[in-house]
């Protein structure tokens, strides 16, 4: 335990990071210098401690969306690993007998996960088996246990209620991929702590959130490769920015409904497919503006982007189709 960890004094709680706004969005000196006399629990004004105490009936946008630790960003290729309950929306994908670590996705209320089509249907996921289960970390008092983890046991598996591929969904590698997204729903309800939240959409309730532009750093996470080459499955994350849409659209394989990322050595890889590129909006949350889709065979190289499907083109689709009976 810390040399820092004391008895919180009666105007201070003893709780989680995620329940202290104050410190979860302080340097890591000033949340060390905090810290309680609970393992991984800090001091910190008792308010905080009932910020999320009060239960909220299942929404199809939930109010308490998107916030996060942050542990430092700027590491998935050109990033790298980052804590088990970080971006804890952030889901792994399982197929067949158990095949993980080949697609991501987000979770987005307490019944649904968003993801790329591709990581759903298609020859491909029939020659794994299909899919047949969500894999959730498990992220709760004095645990932080997640695909990746080493040693980690203690996740939770969501089996498959009903997977909704978007009807005009295309995919043709020479010419173009389009309308790559898919909701999958679970056949029971995700029940979320204060270290595991789904993250915000841009739709909905929070319509309002502005979009992101060439100026905005987007972070990409997945359990994606570093490089072309193989290594260790684990959550990863990067901050990148976006292209402007004149330069995105220049290739003719390309529409609206698409962003592109990246930057020489920074972008998503192999693995990374369906999983969240998002950006930090209002009390730093963060927001999904795009779902993995594509890139190509070199990562993160200077001319060739990763393609992420645009949610916001997409918003009344999602809607319509989720129900939370």
């Amino acid at each position: 335990m810390s040399a820092h960890c004391h008895n919180c004094d009666t105007s201070e709680a003893c709780v989680a990071l995620l329940d202290c706004p104050q410190l979860m969005y302080s340097s890591p000196s000033v949340r060390e210098s905090h810290r309680c006399n609970k393992t991984k629990k800090f001091c910190c004004p008792i308010l905080a401690e009932s910020r999320f105490d009060a239960p909220q009936e299942d929404a199809k946008f939930p109010e308490d969306c998107g916030t996060t630790p942050w542990y430092e960003v700027d590491r998935v290729v050109g990033g790298t690993e980052v804590q088990p309950d970080e971006f804890s929306w952030l889901v792994s994908l399982e197929y067949g007998n158990i095949i993980s670590g080949i697609c991501g996705g987000s979770i987005v209320n307490a019944r649904y996960v968003l993801t790329a089509a591709h990581c759903v249907t298609g020859k491909g996921i029939d020659d794994l088996g299909g899919l047949k289960s969500v894999r959730v970390g498990n992220f709760t008092e004095q645990l932080k246990c997640d695909y990746g983890t080493e040693g980690c046991q203690q996740y939770q598996r969501f089996r498959i209620d009903e997977v909704i591929v978007h009807r005009g969904y295309i995919v043709n590698f020479v010419e173009r991929i389009v309308n790559d997204i898919a909701l999958v729903r679970l056949k029971t309800r995700i029940e979320f702590t204060s270290m595991l939240k789904p993250i915000c959409l841009p739709i909905g309730t929070d319509r309002n959130i502005p979009e992101a532009t060439s100026s905005t750093p987007l972070v990409v996470t997945g359990w994606g490769r570093t490089s072309i080459r193989t290594d260790n499955v684990a959550k990863r994350a990067v901050s990148m920015p976006m292209w402007t849409q004149d330069r995105c659209l220049q290739d003719p394989r390309r529409d609206e409904t698409l962003i592109c990322t990246g930057v020489a050595g920074k972008g998503s890889c192999h693995g990374d497919s369906g999983g969240p590129v998002m950006y930090q909006f209002e009390n730093k949350r963060m927001v999904l503006e795009g779902i993995v889709s594509y890139g190509f065979k070199e990562c993160a190289l200077p001319s060739l982007p990763g393609v992420a499907t645009r949610v916001r083109s997409f918003g009344s689709w999602i809607e319509r189709n989720m129900r939370m009976n």
